[in-house]
């Protein structure tokens, strides 16, 4: 099975559900970083030179990240997530375009 890498709108329903799972993932594994009435993160708009992408398997997202632009030559990555399920698989990406 292989996976698609596509762009995405960080505010989308992909997204954000994605942003919940690790946020779940992250509050599980170090409790003592969040007091139990921290809000949940939310994802930014799109910023002028950043990308946003959400990684499908079987049309199922799995996976996201995104590159923000720190100045005109540095970017930053963040927001990585993979779904528990879908670690160390080794799937290849598909072509698209």
């Amino acid at each position: 099975m292989t996976f698609v890498i596509e762009p995405a709108n960080p505010q989308g329903a992909d997204a954000l559900r994605l942003l919940r799972e690790a946020a779940i993932d992250a509050r599980a594994l170090y409790p003592e970083l969040f007091a139990p009435d921290s809000p949940w993160p939310t994802n930014p708009p799109f910023s002028p030179r950043g990308v946003y992408v959400v990684v499908y398997l079987a049309n199922r997202p799995v996976g996201c990240g995104t590159l923000r632009e720190l100045d005109a030559q540095t970017a930053e990555v963040r927001r990585v997530y993979v779904h528990c399920e879908y670690r160390r698989r080794r799937h290849r990406p598909q072509q698209t375009g």
